[in-house]
């Protein structure tokens, strides 16, 4: 009986381990990115003494960007960086995305595809989509292609685990590392022309003041000063003049909006 049962469990350890070779989500369901809600990444067993570092990066061509432009085809590349140990025998990765700021939820991104035989793709049991491993990689690289959301989607989020291995058929020795980033919408090429309006500020240069019209304090309840990534930098409730000293110098853009998103106006300034 004992043999039976020492029997059982190393078959059902190889079955594990063959499985997260072939995929952690398209044989065990499981995402292992370290995005929100995952119970676990691949270094809660992948910790043995390879040690490698994972970078995200987003590329237009073979230019990195930092900001994506709504409906436009981009790469994503997944690098697994040897830094110290034995040299890895191989490598394996998962990637998913959010329509959510980094560290939140969000709904999952699923116009990504593989571009290379080493990747594919799988939906999870937390009905997440993944980008992961096709079997154990000879290359440290790995590359899908997504077709970036909608205008007015706001900034999203990915997430990234890889291994190093060392082709043992088992976790031992075999070492890992997450990364995750967020990639804002480019405000400036999703801003509706109509809504781009000049005359609703006056921009002070002496004392850093915005002097707001009062065809905009009548229609606007609230304001927000962005810089051109999207992010908000300052923002509060419309007022007759609104101090921007704290800003380093730049171009900013000063949208104002009605406190339930239904309608905006938007200019830009340059804080000298």
């Amino acid at each position: 009986m004992k043999k039976l049962l020492f029997v059982f469990v190393n078959l059902s350890l190889l079955i594990l381990l063959a499985s997260n070779k072939l995929g952690r989500a398209s044989y065990q369901g499981e995402g292992s990115t370290g995005a929100p809600g995952e119970p676990q990444y691949c270094k809660n067993c992948h910790n043995g003494n390879i040690g490698v570092s994972l970078k995200i990066y987003l590329l237009d061509g073979t230019d990195t960007v930092k900001v994506y432009e709504p409906n436009k085809k981009y790469t994503i590349e997944v690098a697994i960086n040897h830094v110290s140990g034995p040299d890895p025998k191989g490598y394996g990765f998962q990637l998913t995305g959010l329509k959510a700021e980094l560290n939140k939820s969000g709904e999952t991104i699923t116009d990504i595809s593989p571009l290379g035989g080493n990747v594919k793709m799988a939906y999870a049991k937390n009905k997440r989509y993944y980008a992961e491993h096709n079997g154990v990689s000879s290359t440290n690289l790995f590359r899908v292609e997504w077709i970036a959301p909608t205008k007015g989607t706001g900034s999203v989020s990915f997430y990234a685990a890889g291994n190093g291995v060392n082709a043992n058929n088992n976790e031992s020795g075999d070492g890992a590392s997450k990364n995750s980033i967020q990639i804002p919408e480019n405000i400036i090429s999703s801003i509706d022309e109509t809504k781009t309006q000049h005359s609703i500020i006056r921009y002070n240069i002496i004392n850093d003041n915005i002097y707001l019209e009062e065809t905009a304090l009548n229609k606007f309840t609230d304001y927000q000063i962005l810089d051109f990534s999207g992010k908000i930098l300052l923002n509060g409730v419309m007022n007759n003049t609104v101090n921007v000293n704290l800003l380093p110098q730049g171009v900013y853009l000063f949208r104002a909006i009605n406190t339930n998103l239904s309608d905006y106006a938007i200019t830009k300034f340059i804080k000298k």
